[in-house]
Formats: C-alpha cells, sequence, structure tokens
C-alpha cells in the first residue's frame, strides 16, 4: 500500500547517471544508454512510472548525489 501510494505521487522517478561507465551507463549523442538505463526503463514501464536521468560526470559524484533528497535513485 506505501509503495502503490509513493508510485502515484511520484510517476517520474527521478535517477542519475554516469557518463562513462560502458556498457552499464554512458552518454551516446547525449541520450543516457547501457545496461543500468535499459533495466531501469524496463522495470518503469512494468510499475508504470517514467525515469527522468539526470547525468554525472563520474561513479566518486554519483555516490556523493545519492544522498541529495531530489533524486529518488
Amino acid at each position: 500500500p506505501e509503495e502503490a501510494a509513493f508510485l502515484e505521487e511520484h510517476p517520474v522517478i527521478r535517477a542519475s547517471s554516469v557518463n562513462d561507465f560502458p556498457p552499464f551507463d554512458f552518454r551516446r549523442s547525449g541520450e543516457p544508454v547501457g545496461f543500468s538505463i535499459d533495466y531501469l526503463n524496463l522495470l518503469a514501464r512494468k510499475i508504470g512510472v517514467r525515469v527522468s536521468f539526470a547525468p554525472v560526470a563520474s561513479s566518486i559524484m554519483l555516490i556523493s548525489r545519492t544522498h541529495i533528497p531530489h533524486f529518488n535513485l
């Protein structure tokens, strides 16, 4: 019940993505691509939400962003 309510209130899940971690997470023509991106988009479709990806320059920056409240993932 709590999870369903969260998803209803948050139809767009905000996630950060690393620019240079192929094949999992990287940019092609400015768009996020890779296994991680595909997997998150697949999960999002299954649960009826959309993922908005914010680019991060490095893995270190990604770890530092995990504590920022405006990101869900």
